[in-house]
């Protein structure tokens, strides 16, 4: 390409860019910091549009086409991309570790621009915005939507790849959704593979924080002086009040629950085997240069599960399945032998309006036989004072004598107790709770998200 064309096309194309940044930010300026953070390059290695973050990359052809039909479909695929960034897509590998997560990127790619186009379309009187919700879409989003309470990129990815999706149908989800291209992403994903130089490490976790950065202010202008416009964005708000939630580690704050015993079990840690080493080799020979192997210390100090209760919420405001995931997660962290004592008494209670199933655990044979079992009785209304009640009336008499405290697993909109019980609690919530649930000052509030949680959509 001539130099003095190339130079021309870059002029338009960023002009063409310009005009799209302003018109949306005139609709959406809550989203200020996000449309002017992008810099403009023209690129012949897609034959699309695409971001890796900083930069929006563009054939300029297609550019042009784009324009020539409407300045709004430009200013769709402007948001698109930004949008992608905003929930932290283009860093998917960063963001989630779990092994479930090394598969079908180009599912995932698709999965995504779903996510993100389902957030356009809901969109009320943004007139920038060219709206092109078919019949099709309409369906998909119907289908989805029976089963995710939010449409996130992740639960969207498992319900496709449950679908068993034909390569005929792969076509046309694909052609209705697809924006933009995200080789960009493909190659982030290559540079962290090949571990290139710690300056482009620096600068993809740079990108990232600043983004996440982004869609808190975002969040918060929604919310106050721009909240007239927020309300006028559909599931933008939601979306990005879950997004930028604050998620607790659960395996983390599980073990800074537990409490700290000694038991009686070899510390192989302290065990020096400088005198060991020593001993033996002086062993056997010369009585005067015999010298005693050291044993190790018979106790060591660790975390441990004395005596506490689980209880959840059975009432519907929860599935069937996050209960499930939420047993699996919390058991298997239980199961680990740093984090269970030999003696140990745990409740496992479920309760909707009353408590409805209670069984209790002593050993690792009966965490493994409730594991092979769970069954979930409930689906009532809600009220948290039947399990607050029966814990007490346990402590009273002398049943239960050092009860940690109780992790309670809901979405946190129920009755709970006037008064503050004597054992500390802790109401566990799945991250893509949408209001903000009222939970009393002397209890603990923890949003989780648990690995398999991503069939209803708790991930973004």
């Amino acid at each position: 390409m001539e130099k003095k064309v190339k130079e021309r096309l870059e002029n338009i194309s960023n002009q063409i860019f310009i005009s799209s940044r302003n018109e949306i930010y005139l609709s959406m300026r809550f989203l200020e910091p996000a449309l002017f953070r992008f810099s403009y390059e023209l690129s012949l290695s897609t034959q699309m549009l695409g971001t890796n973050g900083e930069q929006i990359f563009y054939n300029p052809k297609y550019l042009l086409e784009l324009y020539e039909e409407s300045s709004g479909i430009v200013n769709r695929a402007y948001l698109h991309m930004l949008l992608h960034c905003l929930f932290q897509h283009l860093f998917k590998e960063e963001k989630e570790n779990h092994q479930d997560y090394n598969y079908n990127y180009t599912l995932w790619d698709l999965s995504c621009d779903i996510a993100i186009e389902s957030i356009l379309d809901s969109f009320e009187g943004i007139s920038c915005i060219l709206s092109k919700v078919s019949e099709y879409r309409e369906n998909i989003y119907k289908k989805l939507k029976n089963k995710l309470s939010v449409l996130t990129a992740e639960g969207i990815y498992l319900e496709l790849k449950e679908m068993d999706v034909t390569q005929k149908e792969w076509e046309q989800l694909r052609k209705e959704f697809q924006v933009d291209d995200h080789c960009f992403w493909e190659k982030q994903k290559e540079d962290r593979e090949k571990k290139q130089q710690k300056k482009d490490n620096k600068q993809r976790d740079q990108t990232m924080t600043a983004w996440q950065e982004i869609a808190k202010k975002a969040q918060t202008a929604m919310e106050t002086i721009y909240q007239q416009i927020g309300d006028r964005s559909g599931s933008l708000k939601t979306m990005l009040k879950i997004q930028t939630r604050r998620r607790d580690n659960y395996k983390q704050f599980l073990r800074q629950f537990a409490v700290i015993k000694e038991e009686m079990k070899l510390d192989l840690d302290s065990f020096d085997y400088i005198p060991y080493t020593f001993g033996l080799s002086g062993y056997g020979k010369k009585k005067e240069t015999q010298i005693p192997l050291i044993e190790p210390l018979e106790y060591k100090e660790r975390y441990g599960i004395d005596e506490f209760a689980i209880a959840v919420d059975t009432s519907g405001s929860i599935s069937k399945e996050q209960i499930e995931e939420f047993f699996i997660e919390t058991m298997q962290i239980l199961q680990s032998e740093e984090t269970f004592f030999r003696k140990v008494t745990i409740y496992i209670l479920q309760c909707d309006a009353k408590l409805q199933k209670k069984m209790i655990i002593k050993s690792r044979e009966d965490l493994q036989s409730f594991m092979d079992t769970i069954e979930i009785s409930g689906f009532g209304g809600t009220d948290f004072r039947p399990v607050f009640s029966y814990l007490e009336k346990l402590l009273e008499q002398g049943i239960l004598t050092k009860l940690r405290g109780l992790l309670y697993f809901t979405d946190g909109f129920g009755i709970y107790p006037e008064r503050m019980p004597s054992f500390e609690t802790v109401f566990i919530l799945p991250a893509d709770t949408q209001k903000e649930p009222q939970v009393p000052v002397w209890a603990t509030k923890l949003f989780v998200d648990f690995p398999r949680n991503l069939t209803k959509g708790c991930y973004i």
